[in-house]
């Protein structure tokens, strides 16, 4: 059954208070009683302006102290992986890496995954940063490899050089250029103490420190 309210003598019946009203003058009486005076509107009002600072202060320095981390980490990245390949280049320079030259004409896939390495490692970045690297993937890896590297957003997987192959050979668009006309293909191409390979390492430097 309902309880509506409890009898007093006289026969006159009062209402039962909500559970938080009921505990707010519960809590008020007992913190009187060891002479503590509450004024509940100024409760509430600071509880509400201490909710706002938090959200503020998560929304506008918590949030951008995480981007920041995640940039400088993809910075990072992308440093390593240019890194690696401008050793490889270095070693080709000097005539120690005759393994690295390509036939002409002939595109290595690598190319591809490659630029959709770097492409994938930029997310985290400004937008600005992001624009200037797919740039420079265009310049070092060729058109083709880096226009069909941006179609791809899935994680990197063990399958990327098919995928990108088999994308680049359906794509015959005369505005993506062709397999062979990146940087990379022509240094490796010509011989090692070509200007060529020169230019291909002072791109790559560019690319480490993501420009």
């Amino acid at each position: 059954m309902e309880r509506t309210g409890h009898d007093e003598p006289g026969g006159r019946r009062h209402p039962i208070a909500p559970p938080a009203a009921y505990c707010t003058r519960r809590l008020t009486s007992a913190l009187q009683f060891f002479g503590v005076d509450i004024n509940w509107p100024t409760v509430i009002v600071s509880l509400i302006t201490s909710l706002i600072a938090s959200y503020i202060g998560v929304r506008y320095f918590t949030g951008p102290k995480l981007r920041a981390e995640r940039a400088d980490a993809a910075k990072q990245n992308i440093r390593r992986e240019a890194l690696e390949l401008i050793r490889k280049a270095t070693q080709y320079q000097r005539g120690v890496a005759s393994s690295l030259q390509r036939k002409n004409g002939q595109a290595d896939a690598n190319d591809g995954a490659q630029a959709l390495r770097f492409i994938q490692l930029s997310s985290d970045l400004t937008w600005w940063r992001r624009y200037s690297i797919k740039r420079r993937c265009r310049h070092v890896f060729g058109k083709r490899w880096t226009a069909t590297a941006e179609l791809r957003g899935e994680p990197i997987s063990d399958d990327d050089s098919v995928f990108i192959l088999t994308a680049a050979l359906l794509d015959r668009s005369p505005e993506t250029g062709t397999f062979s006309d990146g940087l990379m293909q022509r240094a490796f191409e010509s011989d090692p103490s070509s200007p060529l390979v020169a230019k291909l390492v002072r791109q790559l430097e560019r690319l480490s420190r993501a420009r």
